[in-house]
């Protein structure tokens, strides 16, 4: 619910120390470094930036080299785990097994798998040269005469052409009345190939006659034999060719095993390069590193003991304020934690500003779980999210949000009767069970499901209406609390006391009325402050008509929950509805329809879920979070040993 205290640090470090203090603080990994390139003081004192950028060559040559490495050796890896090809697997290792594996590492080994790539690209580009000789060739095939007897010689012109567009007949009536010997070589489709022959003297009568048809003379002069000799040579060459990539792809399996000590090296020498670039970030006299971060106040006396450890040094630490813009680590009570990931998609909360994570949780699995309205998926979802949890490190947040919402969803799920649809017309054994629980069927009263979804829309945005409000009192800023929160909070939920009393029959409606005129003059004058007051009360009234729609628009966005819902429960039952069907098919029947019932489910429910999560995060954004939270906060990333492929494992954390 809230954003974890900051402490900022200054930090003036002398140059002989930079090498040791950045290895001591990647290791402890605890504070985060600003980058002082933008900082005020750097447009008084520009020299204060260093003229020439920290960085090493030759590191990020090697680190680029194990990349290439790493990409190529994928699909070799015996332990590439089958789920890399949808998620960002990370290979979770103890400090013992990451040095054995670093040990291990050759950089002559990346070297070589990246030679052996280059080495197969080549191969692979010169066969496909090959056929495209070879489609040149082929027509010719019949010629018997060496190509290298074609060409202009001393005496006579020897030339090959492709003639377009004519019939071999008035090809032959053309050629028989100039001084041209010639063979007809091939005839195939729209196009005819010729060999002709004739005197160097009498080559302007002959391309004259010939200037009559479209042809073209094949470029054959990279071939002497005859085309068929020729065609023979290069099957031959490319059956060589072929051999030698499957050579290569052997090689490549077999260095496949290296790759996760390439993952290590990766991390390894990323967090080298990342010691030698922190300096870009600091700025420098000539003898003084000047360095800015932030470190985690519960973390303040671990830091204080590093930095005592250098003699020449100085530092001064003084609390995060909102004027700095302090970047944000999220801080919730473990049953919010999860819901870090939604919110860490659409964007951090800045220094000071709410944090929504925990706020949104109860709505998004309700919310989900109504999207969805089947028990059995919720079954499935569930399973699968604990089944994965330790299979997927760095996702576990992500799998408790499906854990939580699978549950929720058997609850949903069975109050509308949602047994993998209509679980009962497959065995009607099971149609006590189905209707025990079950308090509406949202096909005969849809206008119930309509109005739950609509109820848990206007409750969220009171919801979000509320947190807004103690943000701002919080703050102090009242009137803007007085001329948007409380104003339509007054304004809606009276109007919605009003609509109850007419229900009941209450005749005074004009004058229970009366009071709505207290939020609509709070939300005229203070809900859009403008220069001057006409201008404030011009804006309010534009506020005023786009807010009341607005509210009206956002609360039937959440009958898109009702909608995917009944989706969900007709998918499944059109399913039943197949079973049902093949079903009385003899002997192949009930195995069809055991198929049919796990692979139908099982599609059904991976296309609803996904309709589920994406609405439901949806609601979220744009209906709830635009009532109190803005975002935009910079991550609070600490200074340490890089995990871009490598875990390094540690005491179990609670998620």
């Amino acid at each position: 619910m809230a954003t974890v205290p900051l402490t900022r640090i200054t930090i003036y470090l002398h140059h002989r120390e930079k090498d040791e203090f950045l290895k001591g603080l990647q290791e402890i990994g605890v504070f985060h470094i600003s980058n002082l390139r933008n900082h005020p003081l750097v447009e008084e004192y520009p020299d204060l930036v260093p003229q020439e950028d920290f960085t090493d060559a030759e590191l990020e040559e090697n680190l680029n080299r194990i990349q290439q490495a790493i990409e190529i050796l994928e699909p070799y890896d015996p332990n590439k785990n089958p789920l890399s090809g949808f998620i960002d697997m990370k290979v979770v290792l103890s400090p013992s097994e990451y040095a054995s594996y670093l040990e291990g590492f050759s950089m002559e080994d990346a070297e070589r798998v990246v030679e052996i790539h280059s080495e197969i690209k080549e191969t692979i580009s010169d066969i496909e040269a090959i056929k495209t000789q070879r489609e040149k060739l082929i027509p010719w095939r019949d010629l018997k005469l060496p190509l290298s007897e074609t060409g202009s010689f001393e005496r006579i012109t020897s030339t090959l052409a492709i003639f377009k567009g004519v019939s071999v007949e008035t090809l032959e009536s053309a050629l028989k009345d100039i001084p041209v010997d010639y063979e007809i070589v091939f005839a195939s489709g729209t196009e005819i190939g010729v060999h002709m022959v004739y005197l160097n003297e009498d080559s302007k009568e002959v391309l004259a006659a010939l200037s009559d048809f479209e042809y073209e003379i094949p470029e054959l002069g990279e071939f002497k034999d005859t085309p068929l000799e020729e065609l023979n040579k290069l099957e031959e060459r490319e059956e060589r060719l072929n051999g030698r990539v499957e050579i290569l792809k052997e090689e490549l399996v077999k260095n496949g095993s290296i790759r996760t000590n390439l993952l290590i090296a990766y991390d390894y020498y990323n967090s080298e390069l990342m010691k030698k670039k922190a300096p870009n970030s600091f700025l420098s006299t000539n003898s003084v590193f000047i360095i800015e971060g932030y470190v985690e106040k519960e973390h303040e006396e671990k830091i204080r003991r590093f930095l005592k450890g250098f003699s020449g040094i100085d530092f001064e630490f003084t609390p995060a304020s909102r004027k700095e813009n302090p970047p944000v680590k999220l801080k919730n009570v473990r049953w919010g934690r999860p819901f870090e990931v939604i919110t860490e998609l659409y964007g951090l909360p800045r220094y000071f500003e709410v944090d929504p994570s925990s706020f949104l949780a109860p709505f998004f699995v309700i919310l989900f779980a109504f999207c969805l309205t089947d028990a059995g998926y919720g079954i499935i979802l569930a399973l699968l999210g604990l089944y994965f949890l330790k299979k997927i490190p760095g996702g576990e947040k992500f799998l408790w949000i499906l854990i939580a919402s699978g549950i929720f969803t058997i609850f949903t799920g069975a109050i509308t009767g949602g047994w993998f649809g209509d679980i009962d017309s497959l065995i009607p054994a099971l149609h006590g069970f189905r209707h025990k629980f079950m308090l509406f069927d949202p096909f005969e009263k849809p206008i119930v499901f309509f109005g739950i979804a609509l109820a848990l829309g206007i409750l969220q945005i009171f919801y979000g209406w509320v947190i807004g409000a103690i943000y701002k009192i919080r703050d102090k800023e009242y009137l803007d609390f007085l001329g948007n929160e409380f104003a339509w909070l007054f304004f809606w939920i009276y109007l919605f006391f009003l609509v109850f009393m007419m229900m009941k029959g209450h005749k005074s409606i004009g004058l229970l009325g009366l009071p709505l005129i207290i939020p609509v003059v709070l939300i005229i004058l203070f809900g859009w402050r403008g220069s001057t007051l006409t201008k404030s009360i011009l804006k309010g009234l534009y506020k005023l008509y786009s807010d009341f729609f607005g509210f009206i628009g956002d609360v039937l966005s959440y009958s898109r929950v009702m909608a995917l819902g009944m989706v969900t429960a007709g998918i499944a039952m059109s399913v039943n509805i197949v079973i049902n069907l093949i079903r009385p098919i003899p002997y192949l029947g009930p195995v069809l329809g055991v198929f049919i019932f796990i692979f139908g489910h099982f599609f059904s429910t991976a296309i609803n879920v996904l309709g589920a999560f994406v609405h439901t995060l949806r609601l979220q954004y744009v209906e709830f979070f635009t009532k109190f939270y803005e975002g935009g906060g910079e991550p609070f990333v600490p200074f340490k040993r890089s995990e871009r492929f490598v875990i390094m494992k540690q005491k179990e954390k609670e998620v």
